[in-house]
């Protein structure tokens, strides 16, 4: 905030500079014509620098005080999302391993922000569960029956742990979800991720730090902050 303050004053007194020095040139140039050709030239043209000038600054002034309380409640919002939320993982330990190399990597948040000892569910602003599929051979058999049998698994497990969370959140709370896995499901288990707010269902760990950043940044302050 400081620092934003300094930078305004530094772009006030900049400004002001700016209209001292063209009234300063603008004056010395009018007394020093001669000829009233050169008058009419000097109101014809001076002025209007002057006033373009003039304008120009007076639109900046204030379309930063209407930019302002939007900038600083984005830029409080970001911080506070990225230093202080917090991230719990469940299910699969390869994809959540996967997961906390992506999220070092990225050096996006504090390693204690994502920690197994730090982090639990109720404490936790963003929930991620990941899901492990295991593709059957082309050749088997059963295939088919295999696929269909895991998204029946998946959306039980997706349903009973969006209902865990909902009993670990107090009242008013949103509670970001994303639903991590390397295989598909059935549309009925992401019509269930994508109807709650707050939630993204994830095919591809390419995007995920992106994700999670959106969801830390924006998911609306817990109730009593």
């Amino acid at each position: 905030m400081k620092q934003s303050k300094h930078s305004r004053l530094i772009a006030l007194a900049l400004s002001i500079a700016v209209l001292i020095v063209a009234g300063i040139i603008a004056v010395t140039m009018y007394k020093c014509q001669l000829f009233n050709e050169g008058t009419a030239v000097y109101e014809t043209f001076i002025f209007t620098t002057i006033a373009a000038i003039a304008g120009g600054v007076a639109a900046f002034w204030a379309g930063m005080t209407v930019a302002k309380p939007l900038l600083d409640t984005y830029l409080e919002r970001t911080g506070y999302g990225l230093a202080k939320r917090k991230v719990y993982f469940r299910g699969s330990e390869s994809l959540i391993q996967e997961l906390r190399e992506n999220l070092q990597i990225s050096n996006l948040i504090e390693p204690k922000n994502y920690s197994r000892t730090n982090v639990s569910l109720k404490n936790a602003d963003i929930a991620i569960l990941c899901i492990e599929w295991q593709a059957p051979q082309d050749n088997d058999p059963k295939k088919e029956e295999k696929t269909k049998q895991w998204e029946s698994n998946a959306d039980k497990i997706i349903f009973d742990f969006i209902e865990e969370i909902n009993k670990n959140t107090q009242s008013k709370d949103h509670k970001g979800l994303i639903v991590y896995t390397n295989g598909w499901f059935g549309d009925s288990t992401k019509r269930m991720i994508n109807n709650r707010p707050f939630s993204i269902l994830v095919n591809f760990s390419g995007r995920i730090v992106s994700d999670i950043h959106s969801l830390l940044t924006t998911l609306p302050p817990r109730n009593g902050e």
